[in-house]
């Protein structure tokens, strides 16, 4: 799975993915945020992808159901 373009914010610095990692690993995935897939590729929850990777734990998905401009707002309000 790859990113969607849409999703133009950086990955998550070393430290703070190292953090995901660790609160996942203890706390599990906190499943009332899935990875938002968008034709075919992450829309958001990429850093939460990653994480659970690396850990082989598998997380939900819910696909968006919107335009490309909706789509765009959904990364913009939920990276801020």
């Amino acid at each position: 799975m790859k990113k969607h373009r849409f999703n133009v914010f950086p990955e998550a610095k070393e430290e703070d993915l190292t953090r995901l990692i660790e609160d996942i690993r203890q706390n599990g995935y906190d499943a009332q945020q899935p990875v938002v897939l968008y034709q075919g590729d992450i829309l958001d929850g990429w850093n939460r992808h990653l994480a659970c990777q690396q850990l082989h734990v598998k997380y939900p998905t819910r696909e968006f159901r919107g335009t490309d401009t909706e789509a765009i707002l959904l990364v913009l309000r939920s990276n801020k």
